[in-house]
């Protein structure tokens, strides 16, 4: 019998995705100089609302009285980063949720303009009312932080002709009755500009309602 290694713990641990017949998850892993805590590092980033199974593989350790260790498995699953302004489509351990309504089709792709930047492609072949939202279904957190003279939200948009209104709403994500909406038309054809919504424009708008969605 030999003292446990970083390089055993492949042998030791196994890590899938779903359950134990799941696909593997290639790991490395360390071991305190107490030899009681072992730390298991995936290769890439763990995927977002993904269950994994992670087990201690049976009978390949002792404990330090001699006795086999059984299997010993678990079960957890991953989680998003909570979505906060600014949303720039560009954090991994963020969960963005674009949600399609009325015969649009929205992906995050890479901006074609600039391949470090990524931004949302939305074809709309729908209705006219057609949109999509970003982080269904939960929404911002924490809520956007309007104030008296501070009801100004900006988004960059490439847009194929000028005169193109957008509608730019948002919500209350637990009482969808909640909402506001204003209009900015695009200014320039096939180049990125930047639009401005004043939700005030609104007549429903009330610095007291938590718009998150």
């Amino acid at each position: 019998d030999s003292p446990i290694t970083d390089g055993d713990i492949p042998s030791i641990i196994t890590l899938k995705e779903t359950d134990a017949a799941g696909v593997d998850v290639p790991f490395t892993g360390t071991i305190n100089v107490g030899a009681d805590v072992i730390t298991v590092i995936p290769d890439s980033d763990f995927g977002l609302n993904q269950v994994y199974y992670l087990a201690v593989n049976n009978e390949v350790i002792k404990y330090q009285g001699g006795a086999l260790i059984p299997e010993t498995s678990v079960s957890f699953t991953t989680e998003s980063a909570p979505l906060t302004l600014p949303v720039t489509f560009e954090d991994s351990q963020v969960n963005y949720s674009l949600a399609d309504f009325g015969g649009t089709g929205s992906s995050i792709i890479t901006d074609p303009t600039n391949p470090s930047n990524n931004v949302v492609e939305t074809i709309k072949n729908g209705e006219f009312w057609a949109g999509t939202t970003v982080g269904e279904p939960g929404g911002l957190t924490p809520a956007v932080p309007f104030a008296a003279g501070l009801t100004t939200m900006s988004m960059r948009v490439y847009s194929p002709a000028a005169g193109v209104p957008v509608l730019f709403k948002l919500e209350v994500w637990d009482n969808l009755s909640i909402n506001v909406e204003t209009t900015t038309n695009t200014t320039v054809a096939n180049a990125w500009e930047t639009l401005y919504f004043d939700l005030s424009n609104d007549p429903s708008f009330d610095l007291a309602n938590p718009y998150n969605k």
